[in-house]
């Protein structure tokens, strides 16, 4: 019995040790997959991915923590660099829609040349003021110091190669005829503030969209396709995209799409004389379907109407910001799957954030009224939208500098500058800002 007792003892004895080796190695293993899946390559869904408020909220994330905290935020930049060295658009007094030249340096700001402001629009003047104010403000926050570097930088809607601009176009070209494109895509303006009564700051307009989406359920939306827009303003390669997505919806159900027509008011009273249709920008987000359509190029509302509960459609964009990268369309000539596509791959409706329709709108009707009769599939897609935006932080404070300095960085590895440009010191953007480029009389440094 002695035998038999000792034998249980010891026996319980290895149990104990065993089964704090196996939580031992549960622990490991769990602690190891969380490290794993914080650093691993960004899902086709990022709803398994959101940073934390802290997070979205800094400024002054490292390189790392901007790559861990937003996989897949750098890869225009990430493409550009992976093109290799090039030399930078030039400064030409000559051409209004050239680019502004600068000179980043030891944490500082410099401009080296730039159109003077009674040379440009009054909207190009302010693009232009907000930009640079989003590009000093990513400088100084940074936690190490970012690379010298020249750059160019350009607030036209067509974008210049060797340059910043808000936009590149989706397809590159294609023939050997063709000069090789090298666009760097920036954040938009808008970032700093669209200066227009129906818009302002993005995350001003983030909060009251926040405010419609806590009090507006999916199914107290208004059952109707949105849109708003200047019917001339449409791209190059489709000027009638416009005018004949207003065409398509007229006198339809559930429809409320028409050209924007602002308020007129008697000068001297104030008292509105002609009514409008124009609506603010959150106000897009009480519909259940949103209408995007390319400018000329590209269109600045898009990260707008990305932050609605709401499904977003369009055509296929013809030019490329930042993230549009990002979109994961569903196509609308085999709902509810996706055919293959030369830039854009397939997913199926449980994945999509977004719906493609033909770039002439003649599928635009079928497709709302498949959405309508298909509403889990729709308001699936319309919160991951929302989600991904949001609570991913994407053009939130956080990926705004991460964006900036990535692309400083990026772009300082293979941007040559051009001859007789060294010498030029430039003016400090701390003194360049405040006396105004239109004060300063010259081309050179404002």
């Amino acid at each position: 019995m002695a035998l038999i007792a000792s034998s249980i003892v010891f026996s319980s004895s290895h149990i104990f040790l065993f089964s704090v080796l196996i939580l031992f190695i549960l622990y490991t293993l769990r602690s190891s997959l969380s490290d794993q899946l914080s650093v691993s390559a960004y899902p086709s869904s990022i709803a398994s991915h959101y940073p934390s408020e802290q997070t979205l909220r800094s400024r002054s994330l490292t390189e790392e923590q901007c790559r861990v905290a937003f996989p897949g935020l750098l890869k225009e930049v990430d493409d550009a660099v992976a093109r290799g060295p090039f030399v930078q658009d030039k400064f030409d007094p000559e051409n209004p829609l050239g680019p502004l030249r600068g000179r980043i340096r030891d944490g500082k700001l410099y401009i080296t040349f730039a159109k003077r402001e009674n040379d440009m629009s009054k909207d190009a003047v302010r693009y232009r003021f907000a930009v640079l104010n989003q590009l000093y403000r990513a400088i100084i926050t940074s936690p190490t110091p970012l690379p010298a570097t020249t750059f160019s930088l350009t607030v036209s809607d067509t974008p210049r190669s060797g340059s910043w601009s808000f936009a590149r176009p989706a397809i590159s070209p294609t023939s050997s005829s063709e000069p090789p494109q090298n666009h760097w895509p920036m954040p938009h303006f808008s970032h700093w503030t669209w200066p227009n009564p129906l818009v302002g700051p993005y995350d001003a307009v983030l909060a009251r969209i926040a405010g419609i989406e806590s009090t507006t359920p999916w199914g107290e939306k208004i059952d109707k396709a949105v849109w708003r827009g200047t019917l001339w303003f449409s791209p190059i390669g489709n000027k009638d995209l416009r005018k004949n997505l207003v065409n398509v919806a007229k006198g339809k159900e559930w429809a409320d799409i028409e050209a924007g027509k602002a308020e007129v008011k008697n000068v001297t009273t104030g008292v509105v004389v002609e009514e409008g249709n124009e609506i603010g920008i959150e106000e897009f987000c009480r519909y259940k379907y949103i209408i995007y359509t390319d400018g000329v190029t590209y269109s600045g509302r898009l990260a707008f109407h990305q932050a609605c509960a709401s499904v977003l459609i369009t055509p296929p964009p013809t030019y490329l910001q930042p993230t549009t990268h990002l979109l994961r369309p569903l196509y609308s000539p085999t709902l509810p799957s996706s055919p293959p596509h030369p830039e854009w791959p397939p997913h199926p409706a449980t994945d999509a954030n977004i719906i493609f329709v033909k770039p002439d709108w003649s599928d635009l009707e079928s497709t709302i009224l498949w959405l309508r009769d298909n509403p889990d599939v729709a308001e699936g897609i319309a919160r991951r939208g929302r989600e991904e935006v949001v609570r991913g932080g994407w053009w939130g404070e956080a990926a705004e500098a991460c964006y900036w300095r990535g692309l400083v960085r990026g772009w300082s590895e293979v941007a040559a500058g051009w001859e007789g440009e060294d010498g030029v010191e430039g003016v400090r953007w701390e003194e360049w800002s405040v006396r105004g480029v239109g004060n300063g009389g010259g081309r050179r440094g404002g």
